[in-house]
């Protein structure tokens, strides 16, 4: 684990892969069950690539449905996909992004891919509500922690789950950047007052 201080705040393989992460949904089910659907807009702004010009390092054996075809039956709304940039494998790249808030708290997972078929990036938020911006570990870990275990080639789910788990805690304090890599990819978790944002992606992308 490394702190970095800052300035400023094919479908059967997919299927297959979804049934085993399941599992892993049961306990976060539970808890999402209860929240509202809430209504999402598509974005207003063009969403940070980060890594363009030029086909990005991909998470081996990963694909989009795996990620928000099991978030989204915990009853996350889905927009997507949306595809951004002229040029495939350019300056352009693939985009979903899926909500869900309730009165505590809210979330945004956004995939990132080349060509809608692989994922490069994923980027997770949650945002406490006013009032609540202390309890916002609390409130993020099972789901964060549901997510680090995304079923890709080499994946050590116990171990990534583990440590996003144990990195979202009381002493993640602003301005800090935690960072590992676990089984080729790079997980980086940072607090800003009443959020918490985890990106995982390949370990051989670029930021």
């Amino acid at each position: 684990m490394v702190e970095v201080k800052i300035d400023s705040p094919n479908k059967e393989k997919s299927k297959a892969k979804s049934s085993a992460w399941l599992w892993w949904g049961a306990t976060i089910s539970l808890v999402v069950a209860v929240w509202s659907l809430s209504t999402v807009e598509s974005p207003g702004n063009v969403p940070d690539a980060s890594g363009r010009n030029g086909i990005r390092a991909a998470i081996p054996g990963l694909m989009p449905v795996d990620i928000y075809g099991n978030i989204t039956t915990l009853g996350f709304s889905s927009v997507g996909p949306n595809t951004y940039g002229e040029e495939v494998g350019v300056d352009s790249f693939v985009h979903w992004v899926l909500t869900k808030e309730n009165q505590n708290i809210a979330y945004k997972v956004e995939i990132f891919s080349n060509s809608g078929n692989d994922v490069y990036r994923i980027r997770l938020r949650s945002d406490a509500k006013i009032g609540l911006e202390g309890s916002v570990e609390n409130l993020s870990k099972d789901f964060f922690g549901y997510i680090a275990t995304i079923p890709h080639d080499g994946a050590q789910p116990d171990l990534a789950k583990t440590w996003v788990q144990e990195n979202i805690s009381s002493d993640l304090t602003e301005k800090v950047i935690r960072e590992t890599v676990i089984a080729g990819l790079k997980y980086k978790i940072y607090r800003l007052h009443g959020s918490i944002e985890l990106t995982m992606k390949s370990s051989a992308l670029n930021d």
